[in-house]
């Protein structure tokens, strides 16, 4: 990915939300965070946890599909830290129809929820990174027969 940023994506299909824990080493951070007081002030990157939910939180409000949560401080009622951020999207919520998509977020979520059964791209999906998702959607189905030749013809360019 560009400017080194690091993403992990992980697959969970159950109505109870999980945590991949990621333990660093003791020490294998030496030379990025040196000793002493004077050298801690490191500008950390954002961190964002975004699920696609195929499911409803009980008690959510029926027409809020889509949740930017923060972690307070009980004791302040403050953010505990801005670059730490939840998104949560309920997709069983989401019941525009393509002809009501009117966002670029609209056609992400509309995407989201119908991938697994569209064929092809719908006309309000025209858009170019819309038409990369299928294209890779199709090299991801062939089978592997099909994969290798595709490799090969790449090669051959």
């Amino acid at each position: 990915m560009a400017n080194n940023s690091l993403l992990k994506c992980r697959e969970q299909s159950s109505k109870t939300l999980g945590t991949d824990l990621y333990s660093i080493p003791r020490g294998s951070s030496t030379n990025s965070c040196p000793r002493g007081s004077s050298h801690w002030d490191i500008e950390l990157k954002e961190v964002y946890l975004i699920a696609i939910l195929d499911f409803n939180f009980n008690n959510s409000a029926p027409d809020r599909y889509l949740h930017d949560v923060a972690l307070t401080n009980t004791g302040t009622a403050e953010i505990f830290y801005h670059k730490l951020n939840y998104k949560f999207l309920e997709l069983p919520k989401f019941v525009k129809t393509e002809d009501e998509l009117e966002t670029d977020l609209d056609r992400w979520l509309y995407l989201l929820k119908h991938m697994s059964h569209l064929n092809e791209a719908p006309a309000s999906l025209d858009k170019y990174v819309f038409q990369k998702v299928f294209s890779i959607a199709e090299v991801s189905n062939l089978t592997k027969e099909e994969k290798e030749m595709y490799d090969s013809s790449l090669k051959a360019q």
